[in-house]
């Protein structure tokens, strides 16, 4: 079939697109006054038309290559025969927001351009070229005479991968194509253990939960009364759902299960409801209206968790406007973005936007026995290797309400497989979470279901990221949660093989009570240390940071300084008993000792500075052999406050042990408590001598 399609630079590229959706360029037709050539090049099966003068924008990262690919553009209906306008996204530079530009709702500066929405998150609009005016657009928007000090000011912010490539003219920093985003679609919740949530009171009850999607059956009896606000975004269309993929996603999330009798009932069916039609009938949508829903859940509706079992078929990094509207949201309102992964199968680099965002709990699919469906999208993410996905979830044959709306459906509910069918059961365990810890922000929702997550050791962190997900466990044994993951990125090689550092901070934080549990690092970089949160860590952040010198240390080696701030005595140097060494422990405290606590710290700082000043009165004389600082003064710190030591009742317990030799801090003493990796004996090599271990103390294994 032949297709005629106009490219944003005036160039008409006439096609033939075979049975199969591939296309073939017959002929390309330049612009009025265009220069030099065009380059047509076939790339994982699609047919890219390049011009010679759109090559150094592309280069940069300021022109989307999506413009130019010319089987994505009659797939998504965006021939000349079907659109005469160009859907695009315009971004601006910060020096144009700043100065209140008024260049894209005027549209004097470019002409044949119409500005149909403004995107606030991502300081742009979406924007319709007129396609009999492209060659005219392309110019203005090119025009190296015209807002020179504008342009300046766009390489001086840097958006772009290269500062010192072109920029665009009238402040415009990035123009991407407005393209359209696709759907990705009793026993999922006894595999991921929401029951027993369910009993300990978890319902969802007070949390706002929004599904972006293809609207809703508010009329279906697992959604009645579940609604407390709705809206499309759709152009033309109302939010009922006449295609059911979002009633299906939505029920998952928050559905009462009424019309089976309670069975087949959401992972949070106690949740507020919010639903954002984003996606048409005909299961696609625009960029710039998903954008525009996502601005009105997170900051009109302040969802606490947004759900969007969406992506994109052709973008695979985290610059596109969705990945980007993904960081800046979640950065400014703190909610948690729930994504799919994409059903793009299990190759390297299909994982889609806008699960690439760094921000987003990106989600993959299982099916009931833990085996990762061959569908389900995987990492690394394109552009520096970044770690996705995040997490997996139930995705096969998954029972979920059915739209009346549409044409011929039958029954109550139906099975769908897909990411989008995974992801709304990790958005209902979010929400859970969310009702139990009403401070937490959407990090924190976010390291708790990747830290407590079900192991899945057959696949790499690339296909399954942490595991899959157990709702059971991030609800009832949230005692001590840690940051979710710790990419180190793309290490390039470099010629003269230089190998610095790489430094990532893990974050470990106390949820409970109990103000006696210990951290042990994993990797063998970090050597296994009893890390005690210290004085009052009980109901909030007592993270410890533990940060590595990435490199293996031999046993018994030496390790960095250990301190407290505020504390001089810490700036002593300890030993790391462990395959490693430690560089640092700090404890954050969120609030200060009380009145009493003072007043015994200050009894307890005179203690100390007796028993230092007598230390260093004997040094050499026989009665002292260690250093200054013995390990007696600092196990005393490091249990400041804690006056009952208590066991914790959480999983994977270990016992540190302290050494055998005399008391501690004095001749022959032991070196602290020390913490035995797996499989090693229970012997360390302490000052010189060979001790036993001996009284254990509680340690909790991460």
């Amino acid at each position: 079939m032949p297709v005629s399609v106009t490219l944003i630079t005036g160039d008409k590229v006439k096609a033939t697109q075979g049975p199969s959706g591939a296309v073939s360029v017959d002929d390309v037709q330049r612009a009025a006054g265009a220069k030099g050539s065009v380059r047509v090049a076939v790339e994982n099966g699609d047919t890219y038309v390049y011009p010679d003068e759109a090559m150094p924008y592309i280069a940069t990262g300021r022109l989307d290559r999506q413009l130019f690919n010319v089987t994505q553009l009659v797939t998504q209906g965006y021939d000349d025969a079907r659109i005469g306008a160009l859907p695009l996204i315009v971004i601006q530079s910060g020096s144009a927001t700043a100065r209140k530009s008024d260049t894209l709702s005027s549209g004097t500066a470019l002409p044949g351009a119409k500005t149909t929405l403004a995107l606030p998150s991502l300081n742009g609009a979406a924007v319709e070229a007129q396609r009999s005016k492209a060659a005219t657009f392309w110019s203005a928007l090119t025009d190296t005479g015209q807002n020179a000090a504008s342009r300046s000011a766009a390489r001086t912010a840097g958006s772009a991968d290269d500062a010192g490539g072109p920029s665009f003219a009238a402040g415009i920093d990035e123009v991407w194509l407005d393209a359209k985003a696709k759907a990705t679609m009793a026993e999922t919740n006894a595999q991921i253990g929401t029951p027993e949530a369910w009993k300990a009171g978890g319902t969802g009850e007070g949390v706002r939960v929004a599904v972006l999607d293809t609207g809703v059956d508010a009329t279906h009896p697992d959604l009645v009364n579940r609604i407390v606000a709705s809206r499309s975004f759709v152009e033309g269309q109302e939010v009922a759902d006449r295609n059911g993929h979002g009633t299906h996603t939505a029920s998952t999330v928050a559905g009462t299960g009424a019309a089976s009798g309670g069975k087949e009932q959401g992972v949070a069916p106690g949740a507020d409801l919010i639903v954002g039609k984003v996606l048409g009938d005909n299961n696609s949508g625009y960029i710039s209206g998903i954008v525009a829903g996502m601005e009105w859940a997170a900051r009109t509706e302040h969802a606490k968790v947004i759900n969007m079992s969406l992506g994109t078929p052709t973008w695979h990094t985290q610059d596109d406007p969705l990945s980007q509207a993904v960081n800046k949201l979640t950065a400014k309102t703190g909610a948690l973005f729930v994504i799919a992964a994409g059903n793009a199968g299990n190759s390297p680099y299909t994982v889609s936007a806008p699960g690439t965002a760094d921000a987003a709990l990106t989600v993959g699919a299982v099916d009931s026995s833990d085996a990762l469906a061959p569908f389900s999208s995987v990492g690394p993410r394109l552009k520096g290797d970044g770690l996705k996905p995040d997490l997996t979830a139930p995705g096969v044959e998954v029972l979920a309400a059915s739209s009346q709306q549409v044409e011929g459906a039958e029954g109550f509910y139906r099975t769908e497989s897909g990411t989008s069918m995974a992801a709304p059961h990790v958005a209902g365990a979010a929400v859970l979470l969310a009702q139990k810890h009403p401070e937490w922000s959407g990090r924190q929702i976010k390291d708790a279901l990747m830290s407590t997550s079900a192991l899945t050791p057959a696949y790499t962190p690339y296909q399954a990221g942490a595991g899959r997900l157990d709702v059971a466990a991030a609800y009832l044994k949230d005692q001590v949660i840690a940051t979710g993951s710790v990419d180190a990125g793309l290490v390039r090689w470099t010629k003269d093989q230089k190998r610095n550092p790489v430094e990532r901070k893990i974050t470990y934080t106390n949820t409970t009570n109990s103000c006696h549990v210990a951290a042990r690092g994993g990797p063998r970089c970090l050597a296994r240390w009893a890390v005690h949160p210290g004085r009052r860590p009980r109901h909030g952040p007592g993270p410890q940071h533990l940060f590595g010198r990435g490199r293996r240390g031999p046993e018994g080696a030496r390790g960095g300084p250990v301190r407290r701030p505020g504390h001089r005595a810490f700036r002593g140097r300890r030993r790391a008993h462990g395959p490693g060494n430690v560089r640092r422990v700090r404890e954050v405290r969120p609030d200060g000792p009380s009145e009493g606590q003072g007043r015994q710290a200050r009894q307890r700082r005179g203690r100390d500075y007796r028993r230092r000043r007598d230390d260093h009165r004997h040094v050499g004389s026989g009665r002292q052999t260690h250093q200054p600082l013995g390990p007696r003064l600092l196990h005393r710190r490091l249990h400041d406050g804690c006056r009952r030591p208590q066991r914790p009742a959480l999983p994977g317990l270990r016992r540190p042990h302290r050494a055998r030799g005399g008391p501690q801090g004095r001749p022959g003493g032991g070196s602290g408590r020390v913490a035995y990796p797996p499989g090693q004996g229970g012997h360390t090599q302490a000052h010189g001598r060979d001790h036993q271990p001996d009284r254990p103390v509680p340690l909790l294994h991460l």
